[in-house]
């Protein structure tokens, strides 16, 4: 059994929760999860190199995922147990109300079938493909995430998401019906006064987005690929399997920090986040000082279970991009 530190002592009643894990884990040698599946191919390969003890694991490290998982418990708990009495709160007309199917194991005509957190499988490459589907309504594809309102304005994650959802629709052809993925937001951060002064924040801490799926042949072609390079490095040494880039690594942007004084050590002037931007405030300043490129940080290398095998972390870290 995987051992949880609580490094910051966080009481008993949250740890508890945080330390809770309902994953239905999967021992076949040949299983892999969409969520891996789509992961770095280098954390993907050395991961599974690491034995489950030698992989840190703090409670604090479990709070985005632990509160993802009670809200699509929340909404799976809402849809099985009180959909009928919530659509008729929300004024829909008693007949669509009835024609409510939910996890139907027959779908009939005229009905409106509504499927819930379920599992589904295919073999392919020699490898069993399987994906849990959080929710489809109508035929439609939906997901729920909860984030920050900078990551749903920067459309953080939005190409992992399209990815991940036009697999469940590969896995799913017979259920879902429509090329798009609707992601219902819970924005943690949300803040009234923000929306009311910020261009384009959100008006409400539950929006929605759509987002384009791959066609069904596409996705079994980046499937097919990616189950290959995974059996190509394998057993491959540490230097022969890709890095990760700068995306899969969550490197920030570099600033551009001006100095008006030239010779400045400390607190500069005043930050940029383009170059362009920087050298025009200098030139404002009739071309004095000077402007010195701080390079972007990486943070995923933290949160990966290889990271204690990983070459590729030692050398970010020698070069200072990995704190």
């Amino acid at each position: 059994m995987q051992r949880i530190t609580n490094n910051a002592g966080i009481d008993l009643a949250a740890a508890v929760w945080l330390a809770t894990d309902e994953y239905a884990y999967d021992t076949r040698p040949n299983y892999i999860s969409v969520t891996t599946l789509i992961k770095p191919i280098r954390q993907t390969v050395l991961s599974r190199r690491v034995p489950p003890e030698d992989r840190p694991d703090d409670v604090l490290d479990r709070v985005k995922s632990s509160i993802g998982a009670v809200l699509h418990r929340g909404i799976e708990h809402s849809w099985k147990e009180h959909y009928r009495s919530s659509l008729l709160k929300l004024g829909y007309p008693p007949r669509v109300v009835d024609a409510v199917r939910v996890n139907p194991g027959v779908i009939e005509p005229d009905t409106i079938p509504v499927f819930t957190e379920f599992r589904s499988e295919k073999e392919i490459e020699g490898f069993i493909v399987s994906g849990q589907v959080d929710l489809i309504i109508d035929w439609r594809l939906r997901d729920a995430k909860s984030t920050t309102v900078w990551a749903y304005m920067n459309q953080k994650s939005v190409d992992k998401w399209k990815l991940q959802g036009s697999i469940y629709r590969w896995l799913n052809p017979e259920k879902v019906a429509h090329d798009e993925l609707l992601i219902q937001y819970l924005l943690l951060d949300w803040n009234a006064a923000d929306a009311k002064r910020t261009p384009n924040y959100p008006p409400h801490p539950l929006p929605t987005r759509s987002i384009p799926l791959m066609g069904l042949k596409e996705t079994e072609n980046w499937v097919r690929n990616r189950l290959s390079l995974l059996k190509l490095f394998a057993d491959a040494p540490d230097h022969d399997i890709p890095e990760c880039n700068e995306e899969e690594l969550w490197r920030s942007a570099p600033v551009y920090k001006y100095y008006l004084n030239h010779l400045a050590t400390g607190r500069s002037t005043k930050n940029f986040e383009d170059a362009l931007e920087a050298r025009k405030f200098m030139a404002s300043k009739g071309g004095k000082g000077r402007i010195d490129e701080v390079p972007g940080t990486v943070k995923a290398c933290l949160y990966c279970p290889a990271f204690s095998i990983c070459q590729q972390k030692d050398r970010l870290i020698a070069d200072g991009s990995l704190i």
